[in-house]
């Protein structure tokens, strides 16, 4: 409730699953890390919920998959907005609190193992990181990769006007493969179209699902 990009990654899955032809069974807003979810489970009971988004901290939603099974829900898919990652592993108590869950990943999966994240990973080992990939390593392993391609763009020497104009001109911006098969336009920051990258906890390892790709849709 007191972050408004989790409130609008909420209302924007939302727009999404009703245009692919799913009901709004629950929404639902709660305090930045709480964990007090047991009247947010009686309510998606009620409504007879049977899959949910959460654009919550982890620690919330796995405090909100516990209370719904108090109650006696089993969701046919729970799917997190943040949490993929190393960091998630390095956590005995994550670890088995998330087993079954899906996650959305910033870009691929490193577990996809193609081209590109092959390509990440060898980049993070020359620089002492091996494994997963944090959440925060992928922001920012995207944001170097797009503040190259502006360099790449503005030729020798620029201002950093010349830079901005420069990147403003990039529109196949893909963080090296890593949001393929988006093709970002940096003239427009509203997308046609984006994708949604996701894995599932199994045991210690996230196992891939494969990618969902869509169009804008009026919100």
């Amino acid at each position: 409730s007191d972050s408004p990009s989790a409130s609008k990654s909420a209302t924007t899955a939302l727009t999404s699953c009703q245009a692919a032809g799913l009901k709004s069974g629950y929404v639902a807003q709660v305090p930045f890390g709480s964990t007090d979810t047991a009247p947010v489970a009686l309510a998606m009971k009620n409504a007879g919920v049977d899959g949910a988004y959460l654009g919550v901290v982890p620690n919330t939603g796995f405090a909100l998959a516990a209370s719904l099974r108090q109650v006696g829900v089993h969701l046919k898919a729970l799917v997190f907005g943040s949490g993929y990652g190393g960091d998630l592993l390095a956590s005995s108590a994550a670890v088995t609190a998330a087993q079954g869950f899906d996650f959305s990943s910033n870009g691929e999966p490193i577990e996809l193992n193609t081209p590109a994240t092959q390509a990440m990973a060898k980049n993070l080992s020359a620089v002492g990181y091996t494994g997963v990939p944090t959440y925060a390593i992928q922001s920012a392993y995207h944001a170097v990769s797009a503040f190259v391609a502006g360099l790449k763009a503005s030729g020798p020497n620029p201002s950093r006007s010349d830079y901005i104009t420069a990147l403003r001109k990039v529109n196949t911006f893909d963080a090296d493969g890593l949001l393929a098969p988006l093709k970002i336009d940096f003239s427009s920051y509203s997308p046609d179209e984006t994708c949604l990258w996701t894995a599932q906890l199994e045991g210690k390892k996230f196992i891939p699902i494969p990618t969902v790709c869509g169009k804008k849709v009026a919100s």
